[in-house]
């Protein structure tokens, strides 16, 4: 096949030193040109729909400048079919019935359209701003929106959503208004909505979202359910602990009232029921009421017995029980969890780490090192790992082994460099490193010194729920 450039420099070429006797209509060029692209070597053509979509005056332009597009596209050139599409799609639809090129090709919107979206669903993603910039520039020139502007517009808010950019695709859908079509509007109203509420939400996106909710009829049991929870983690992101619980409050009656939790009840139904009442202990806990949370997750754990994660519910009431310092019940929880073969590598981990911590305020020391190095032995779980090694290493200073604790902070250092914990162990090797000589200092005289990392980090903790 001849290179794509040396046909262009031909048809160049041909077009200027072709005597006036030889000239033929645009008509002809046009026939002349679809019958090499139905020919074995389809890319001969291009010189040819080249010259008839460079004569601005010529009506076969639109026709020739889709043709070409095709062309491109067959031969992985996606931009610049994408930059002819662009320009020319809309005048493909505009077409008069009477036009020339309907005669000639009637199909020419409907190929004008399935190319167009075709070129922007191949177009690399590193060229994402170039849809970007054809938004910019149409709306700079046309107020009303087309339907090349739709396809752009759809394209770029996938592309947004695909890279979590959720409020950038939401806004970009929100130009479309009634324009957009049936999957267009799913993910604006919808999908969308629970990305942002789940991660970045405000008021005015949940308010919108929960009267889309109130006033749909198309979702499913499973759509609706899933919305609520998304609406009640927003809210929860945003500290309304109240509205939070009233949704949570409201989705479980309503669960309740379709016989959720009942021998009858769908499985689907009664995990959902689980789900809302271990959210709400959550909240429970956020509120300080820690005893109470500690005994409803308690019931809970008899009520949903068949529930896929009960080790939520006994981490969380560990949480309560460490918070209430009744340190038995929180390990007689901790200990159930490794020995569950549901619990996920990361609550495992967890339970691990939390009963070293619970050593930790017991002043046991060395057993608080045996837990932490136990959640080493977890499959590899960066965050619960980091936190086990500074923990470790904070108990190492403690016990006056700085060796020791090196190990443990080198050890964040190097393989969890992206760690909000890695500058807090870089802090550290500093401190000990000058202390690593033939005779070095007690630990205590550090302590005595009132150097703040030691004396008041290396027995204190906070643990969270982690989710």
């Amino acid at each position: 096949m001849l290179p794509i450039v040396w046909f262009l420099v031909w048809g160049i070429a041909y077009q200027q030193s072709a005597p006036p006797e030889t000239r033929i209509s645009t008509t002809q060029l046009y026939q002349q040109a679809v019958t090499e692209l139905q020919s074995p070597a389809p890319l001969s053509a291009i010189p040819t729909l080249l010259r008839l979509a460079s004569d601005k005056d010529s009506k076969l332009a639109p026709l020739a400048a889709v043709r070409l597009a095709e062309c491109y596209l067959a031969n992985n050139q996606t931009v610049e079919a994408l930059e002819l599409l662009v320009h020319w799609t809309p005048h493909a639809l505009k077409l008069p019935k009477q036009a020339l090129a309907l005669k000639l090709d009637p199909d020419i919107a409907l190929r004008a359209s399935q190319l167009t979206r075709s070129a922007l669903a191949q177009l690399p993603d590193a060229n994402t701003p170039l849809i970007e910039q054809y938004i910019q520039q149409r709306a700079a020139v046309h107020s009303q929106l087309e339907p090349v502007d739709v396809w752009l517009l759809s394209e770029l808010a996938r592309r947004y959503a695909a890279q979590q950019r959720y409020r950038d695709a939401y806004e970009t859908l929100q130009k479309l208004g009634s324009l957009a079509d049936a999957q267009a509007v799913k993910l604006r109203e919808y999908d969308l909505p629970i990305s942002i509420a789940i991660s970045d939400p405000s008021v005015d996106l949940l308010e919108r979202f929960v009267d889309f909710i109130e006033r749909s009829n198309q979702l499913s049991q499973s759509e609706l359910v899933s919305a609520q929870f998304a609406v009640a983690e927003g809210y929860l992101k945003l500290k309304d602990l109240e509205k939070a619980s009233s949704t949570l409050k409201r989705l479980r009656e309503t669960l309740q009232s379709q016989g959720a939790g009942t021998q009858n009840s769908s499985t689907a139904a009664t995990q959902w029921l689980a789900t809302a009442d271990l959210r709400l202990t959550e909240i429970m806990v956020l509120q300080g009421q820690h005893r109470a949370a500690a005994q409803q997750a308690e019931e809970l754990l008899l009520k949903h017995a068949n529930y896929s994660d009960l080790s939520h519910f006994r981490l969380v009431a560990a949480r309560c029980y460490v918070a209430e310092i009744e340190f038995d019940r929180a390990n007689s929880h901790l200990k159930e969890i490794p020995l569950d073969p549901h619990s996920k590598p990361a609550q495992i981990a967890q339970s691990l780490w939390m009963r070293g911590e619970i050593c930790v305020l017991e002043r046991n020391y060395s057993a608080a090192i045996e837990h932490y190095a136990n959640v080493l032995e977890v499959s590899e779980q960066p965050l619960w790992h980091a936190r086990a090694l500074l923990q470790m290493a904070k108990c190492h200073e403690i016990q006056a082994a700085p060796l020791e604790a090196m190990v443990a902070y080198r050890a964040i250092v190097d393989k969890y460099a992206q760690s909000e914990l890695a500058p807090l162990a870089k802090a550290r090797l500093t401190e000990i490193l000058p202390d690593l000589s033939p005779t070095p200092a007690p630990l205590e005289s550090a302590n005595q010194t009132g150097d703040p990392n030691i004396s008041q980090t290396s027995e204190t903790t906070t643990l969270t729920i982690q989710r």
